[in-house]
């Protein structure tokens, strides 16, 4: 982060600021709640949608402002947000200091307390089956980035098993073998990959995306559907929408 090319585009007659390196997984959080203590009343977070959640999950319901500098491998929650993946472009939105009020999600084990040490807390997409087998892979990956993403799915797509899930939809219950279930406030996994393209940040619901296993042969038009925003056009994915989620596995 040059700091110089910051000062060059942020308008600091409006801002006084200081940049902070994170060293570990989990450490912007720490330096988000030392910051919050400090009296800092705008936390910006640099990074990908992993950095983000970090960041947000100590901001969510209180009257920090959160702004968003784009620099992860997917960056799929500022992509959903339409914020420029240029440091310049990122400063310029700051500037503006537009604020939108956005929903989040928080996820608590079965049977648990609705507590903070219980919380998982996002605010893009969280997944079941096979979606969360490729976050897992993503992130232990030695590398990042789009064509290492797909290299990984082609991988583990023939060997993954389908598994039977107990899906409640608020009131309402259903049963299905899932591939992969995705729950999404924002509408992408990142670079442009979109699960749910009438995913809204403000509506008070999430999108429940189902996908059923599908041949090999449907590949190449589900890809195409991720990358144009009609995936959910396909017969392979169907989308709920629900105020509360829960769901259990069949182990």
């Amino acid at each position: 982060m040059n700091e110089k090319f910051i000062d060059k585009y942020l308008d600091t007659d409006k801002y006084e600021y200081e940049v902070l390196f994170t060293e570990k997984e989990g450490h912007a959080t720490e330096i988000c709640a030392k910051a919050i203590e400090d009296g800092f009343n705008i936390i910006i977070a640099v990074g990908g949608d992993g950095t983000l959640n970090e960041v947000a999950k100590k901001v969510v319901d209180t009257d920090i402002l959160f702004g968003i500098i784009p620099a992860g491998s997917g960056n799929g929650f500022a992509r959903h947000l339409g914020i420029p993946l240029s440091l310049k472009g990122a400063l310029g939105v700051i500037n503006k200091q537009k604020v939108q009020r956005i929903d989040t999600i928080n996820i608590y084990p079965g049977g648990s307390e609705q507590n903070d040490e219980n919380r998982s807390f996002y605010m893009s997409t969280a997944g079941m089956g096979f979606d969360a087998e490729m976050a897992y892979q993503f992130k232990t990956a030695k590398t990042r980035g789009l064509w290492i993403y797909v290299k990984l799915v082609v991988q583990h797509f023939f060997t993954y098993t389908p598994k039977e899930y107990e899906i409640h939809l608020g009131e309402e219950k259903i049963v299905v073998e899932a591939f992969a279930i995705t729950v999404a406030n924002a509408s992408q996994f990142g670079n442009n990959a979109t699960i749910s393209p009438n995913a809204k940040l403000d509506d008070g619901l999430l999108d429940v995306c189902i996908s059923r296993k599908f041949p090999l042969y449907a590949l190449p038009m589900l890809v195409y559907r991720f990358f144009t925003g009609t995936i959910d056009k396909s017969g392979y994915i169907k989308v709920h929408l629900a105020e509360q989620v829960r769901v259990k596995m069949d182990s």
